[in-house]
């Protein structure tokens, strides 16, 4: 009945859940060996096939689901996705063919979408930390061209790295420890979606729905303070590592200061709480 079936795709999602978490948003594994190494057109490095399990408490029938690979590819072999949600309450979006999302034309259109987003904190970040893979993109088969692969989760970091890349063509300077990164990126590759036809838009929804809660201004004042105190650290410094603007930084240290300032005073101490940071 309709109850049996909503407790079916609840049990699904919840497994669905458990292993994107444990493949997507854990720590990337890099390989041990050069045995971990095949020699192929992309560079990949290292293979872990994970399926999502079934449910035990479904009475449906055992039905096939996607698995995950994780290795590492380089941008040249991956594409943005011009039909990300992202883009869908933009009123110039059109819905882009699926056999053309590799055109020059596509796909510089999505670039300069994601860029005009706001990319500059996160290019900076990634030129000061570089590319910290402890979310590895996730990616699919593009069926259009060989050796290509489509990205389902990550796209703004993939067009900040395409950023990045554009840049040395120009002339600018780019540490070689980054441009060799540009050329292994960690990501997952997801096998066999067509099984569950409802997978990207659960896998999506795991993500930004109900998926990692963000920090609240207070924990990232926090942060902020910890760094300049602690470390050392200056306004600009701090910005590039975390991926912040300056005057933001500047704006969240001055409050949070102003807050421990005021749970000093006898008389308002009791009041300064963490709910009163803006």
């Amino acid at each position: 009945g309709l109850v049996g079936s909503e407790m079916c795709i609840r049990d699904r999602l919840r497994s669905l859940h458990r292993v994107v978490d444990r493949t997507l948003f854990s720590p990337y594994n890099p390989p041990c060996s050069s045995e971990d190494y095949p020699s192929s057109h992309h560079s990949s490095v290292r293979h872990q096939a994970l399926s999502v399990p079934h449910s035990a408490s479904s009475n449906e029938e055992e039905t096939s689901v996607p698995e995950f690979e994780t290795t590492e590819l380089s941008i040249s072999h991956l594409i943005l996705d011009p039909n990300n949600y992202r883009f869908h309450d933009d009123p110039d979006y059109m819905t882009a063919a699926a056999h053309r999302l590799h055109e020059d034309s596509v796909q510089f259109r999505t670039w300069r979408k994601l860029k005009d987003g706001g990319l500059v904190e996160l290019k900076n970040s990634i030129l000061t930390n570089g590319f910290i893979p402890v979310e590895p993109l996730a990616v699919k088969r593009y069926a259009y061209l060989e050796d290509t692969y489509l990205v389902i989760e990550g796209n703004r970091r993939l067009a900040a790295l395409r950023w990045i890349r554009s840049d040395y063509e120009s002339g600018v300077d780019i540490d070689q420890g980054i441009l060799e990164m540009l050329e292994k990126v960690p990501v997952i590759i997801v096998r066999h979606e067509d099984d569950d036809p409802a997978f990207f838009e659960a896998l999506l929804g795991v993500r930004h729905v109900s998926g990692i809660k963000e920090w609240g201004g207070y924990q990232r004042a926090n942060l902020v303070a910890t760094l300049k105190d602690e470390r050392k650290m200056d306004t600009q410094e701090i910005a590039d590592r975390i991926g912040m603007v300056a005057r933001e930084v500047n704006r969240r240290y001055r409050a949070i200061k102003a807050l421990d300032q005021m749970r000093q005073d006898e008389d308002y101490g009791e009041h300064a709480l963490a709910e009163l940071y803006p």
